[in-house]
């Protein structure tokens, strides 16, 4: 095997790599959007089933705030 077909080869072990890396970075991309979806449509379905859900947290949000700054 002369040099030319060493460097080719690995040139194209390389390229493989890559694409794997690219591959998986797209699947875990995926992933990262799926779990956005679900908590976007958990938080949708939890506002749904208690309308006022929303603003009970909110209050409770603010007065731990107003109790800390105390």
């Amino acid at each position: 095997m002369d040099f030319l077909e060493r460097r080719s080869e690995q040139e194209l072990a390389r390229e493989d790599r890559r694409f794997a890396l690219d591959e998986r970075d797209m699947a875990l991309r995926e992933m990262e959007m799926s779990v956005e979806q679900l908590k976007y449509q958990d938080a949708k379905d939890c506002a749904e089933a208690r309308p006022g859900l929303a603003e009970e947290r909110r209050a409770q949000a603010e007065e731990r705030q107003f109790q800390t700054e105390e």
